[in-house]
């Protein structure tokens, strides 16, 4: 199985690439991490002139970060860990490579905006999910200091090709920490359905 597991450094990110180094030793496969930065506006390069060598500097960073984890995660998982850095905006590009490199699932860590700050300003796990052409998993938070922690995995089923392979990984997820496997459909009701009758 090819993985693609975002990573911004920080608890959920490990928290996700615990999930993904998981899934890919019961699966003999893979894992790349994929680190996303933004591409820098006008108003930034008139500030100035030495943006080059900023930004030159910060990438290096950047992959020095990531090959210090892939490095880690490798040797701890005894699986390939390779990494990707991309520009841009996160979303995009990382299911713009999840399609580039034919990944079987991308992992993610789970949202760490509270319920208001999702609806008001977004979420990227969620927009994750309804672009994705393959299987989406989020780590649940804290799962990098406690793996237990995974008692339900929730899989999202409607039938289609796509949701039957993310049931199959799903199926695997849970039998490895023999949690609870529960396939969810979203129906959509019309609003006549709620009020007193069709229109």
């Amino acid at each position: 199985m090819k993985i693609i597991c975002a990573t911004d450094f920080t608890p959920r990110a490990r928290s996700a690439a615990k999930v993904a180094i998981s899934l890919a030793q019961r699966t003999m496969g893979s894992v790349q991490l994929v680190h996303v930065v933004a591409r820098r506006s006008a108003d930034i390069q008139a500030l100035t002139v030495d943006v080059g060598v900023f930004e030159h500097e910060i990438r290096e960073s950047i992959k020095a970060k990531l090959v210090a984890e892939s490095e880690a995660l490798a040797g701890a998982g005894q699986v390939p860990v390779s990494f990707h850095l991309g520009e841009g905006e996160v979303v995009g590009v990382l299911l713009a490579h999840a399609r580039s490199i034919g990944a079987d699932l991308i992992v993610v860590g789970s949202s760490q905006r509270s319920l208001l700050e999702r609806v008001l300003l977004g979420d990227d796990t969620r927009a994750a999910l309804n672009g994705a052409t393959c299987a989406v998993a989020i780590a649940p938070s804290g799962y990098a200091q406690h793996p237990a922690l995974m008692r339900e995995v929730g899989v999202g089923y409607d039938g289609s090709e796509e949701s039957k392979h993310a049931l199959s990984v799903a199926r695997l997820l849970a039998g490895e920490h023999q949690a609870k496997l529960s396939a969810l459909e979203a129906v959509s009701v019309p609003a006549y359905a709620l009020s007193a009758g069709p229109p």
